[in-house]
């Protein structure tokens, strides 16, 4: 009889080991109670774009009054339509216009409501700045410039119309007014409400 040798394989099966958990939902979520954030800003004052517009409605620095005769000054004929022109307007309801010059105002004691020739050669002349038309409007005053305008801003424009006016100078008369230039630099200041 013959033998056979036997062959043993071995044969090696990597084992797996699982470990299977359980996760509880209600253990991992758990909520938050409140949550805090801190806001931030600048608080900047309303303001507007502000020109000064010529009765044809074109900026301008200059009212242009052209020739102005003695009796003109005298039956205070004379005026120039012109505006406070705002726009891009934000953050504004209000609007406090005041006006402002270097020097003093018309009149032999600096104490007229109108405005003096600072700058020309005219002697005894001025000029009134009224807020809608002369003598029915508000007149702004040289001489109680505390007393300022409020102008109510109703949309993101406002033309508020104007009215300069050329007159004899206050505490003057017609004879006191020598043919001249005339020039009368006026500021007007906006404090924005």
């Amino acid at each position: 009889m013959k033998s056979y040798p036997v062959k043993l394989q071995l044969l090696i099966l990597p084992a797996f080991l699982m470990s299977i958990s359980t996760v509880s939902f209600a253990d991992a979520i758990t909520g938050t109670s409140s949550v805090s954030a801190t806001f931030t800003s600048t608080i900047e004052a309303g303001t507007c774009n502000l020109q000064v517009k010529n009765g044809a409605g074109v900026a301008t620095s200059v009212v242009e009054f052209g020739d102005v005769f003695k009796s003109d000054l005298e039956n205070k004929s004379r005026t120039e339509n012109f505006s406070l022109a705002f726009s891009q307007c934000s953050g504004v309801t209000t609007t406090v216009v005041g006006t402002e010059i270097s020097g003093g105002c018309s009149g032999p004691s600096s104490d007229g409501d109108s405005f003096p020739n600072s700058g020309g050669t005219a002697a005894a002349t001025a000029v009134e700045i009224w807020k809608n038309s002369p003598d029915s409007g508000t007149q702004f005053s040289c001489i109680n410039r505390a007393t300022t305008q409020n102008i109510g801003i109703a949309s993101a424009s406002v033309d508020v119309p104007m009215t300069a006016r050329m007159v004899v100078a206050n505490g003057r008369t017609i004879a006191d007014v020598t043919a001249g230039s005339f020039i009368s630099p006026i500021t007007f200041v906006v404090t924005y409400q």
